[in-house]
């Protein structure tokens, strides 16, 4: 198996402005198995979402809850 020394291939970062509502973002140049979010205009705390855990599963990396 041949590997990309590329890390676009890897990791992209995207910005969007939108209200909050379902999205698909797309030009990222691959499937991502993993997605970090931050609301940028306030103080909301960060969300991770991943393929392993699916659809709707969320962890937030930022908050010290269990």
């Amino acid at each position: 198996m041949a590997y990309s020394i590329n890390s676009k291939d890897y990791f992209n970062t995207k910005l969007y402005t939108g209200t909050g509502s379902s999205l698909a973002l797309t030009g990222v140049g691959f499937q991502p198995d993993m997605v970090w979010q931050k609301v940028r205009s306030t103080t909301s705390s960060h969300r991770i979402t991943d393929a392993v855990r699916g659809v709707g599963q969320v962890i937030y990396p930022n908050d010290t809850a269990q």
